[in-house]
């Protein structure tokens, strides 16, 4: 998961907030996976993620 979520970081920080696939993807797994098993360190970078995100205007939906 870590070696992921590092690829995801690298490819928006490279990308541009909305243009990685990668992250997109990786915000639907927390998305579910948060639900299921709430690893408190996983949500803070979830959160720190999406409002990062949601201060850009950009959303998945």
């Amino acid at each position: 998961y870590l070696k992921y979520q590092k690829r995801c970081v690298s490819e928006r920080k490279k990308l541009g907030i909305g243009y990685s696939e990668e992250m997109n993807t990786l915000f639907r797994f927390w998305s579910y996976f948060l639900i299921d098993v709430f690893v408190p360190s996983m949500y803070k970078d979830f959160l720190k993620f999406a409002l990062g995100d949601a201060a850009a205007n950009y959303s998945l939906l």
